[in-house]
């Protein structure tokens, strides 16, 4: 069914089905978020994501859930990280009720993202290592994600002066991913920074010069990994290569 006939369908539930009514209309909303989601429209995410969860029941999990992450996604990218945190947070919480180990595996990485922005650290690689064991519980120790996992846990591991390991975690995340190629472009390019940022902490930055552009090769061909699309993502990164170290223990 199109979204197009899913809202007609709307006319067709008697005003006495009012639950059914708004069960149906949030998950149309929810779908137009996500779709905005890949158009890289924030503004439309926000709107719809936020409408979703008004008319959403609280027992549709799943599909709150996806509304959820879409919103923390808005915020995130407007750097309004506390309300990012928040909107995750309910994603995540969301998931867990369905019992859908990838949707749990998908919401936990973009809380992780909004954690590490917020210093929290240690919470960061406590999700790492629970989630690590749900995806080989679930048989998704070879997706996209859990590579993307590996490689969110190395960075931590890398701010905690764990660089072996960190390297370790972060290499072998990035060739998991890489073998997702076509169907995982974002979570290469995050993928690729995460590496980026433990090579900068070893102070390899020949080899981390290669990642860099295999990163900038992703944004050029996929428009949600912008950060290094522009020349203001090059000089963030290059500010932030050039600061000094701080170990965070959040």
């Amino acid at each position: 069914m199109s979204l197009r006939a899913a809202e007609n369908a709307l006319n067709g539930i008697p005003e006495q089905s009012l639950a059914e009514r708004n069960c149906l209309e949030g998950r149309i909303a929810a779908t137009r978020a996500l779709m905005a989601s890949y158009q890289g429209n924030v503004e439309g995410v926000g709107k719809w994501a936020s409408r979703a969860l008004e008319y959403l029941p609280v027992e549709d999990a799943g599909w709150r859930s996806t509304a959820a992450m879409a919103l923390g996604d808005a915020h995130n990218i407007q750097g309004r990280l506390q309300l990012a945190y928040e909107a995750r947070l309910d994603a995540f919480e969301a998931s867990n009720v369905t019992g859908n180990a990838y949707l749990i595996l998908l919401t936990s990485l973009r809380l992780c993202v909004t954690l590490r922005q917020l210093g929290l650290l240690k919470q960061v690689f406590e999700i790492c290592r629970q989630m690590t064991q749900l995806s080989k519980e679930n048989h998704l120790a070879k997706t996209a994600l859990s590579g993307w996992l590996l490689t969110t846990w190395g960075e931590v591991l890398a701010e905690f002066g764990e660089l072996d390991s960190a390297f370790e975690k972060t290499s072998m995340g990035v060739e998991i991913v890489e073998q997702k190629y076509g169907a995982a472009l974002p979570v290469l390019g995050w993928s690729y920074l995460g590496l980026i940022r433990v090579m900068f902490s070893m102070g390899d930055l020949e080899n981390m010069g290669i990642i860099i552009q295999k990163a900038e090769d992703v944004s050029r061909l996929n428009r949600r990994f912008h950060f290094l699309r522009f020349k203001k993502g090059r000089t963030a990164l290059n500010t932030w290569c050039r600061r000094p170290r701080r170990f965070l223990h959040g």
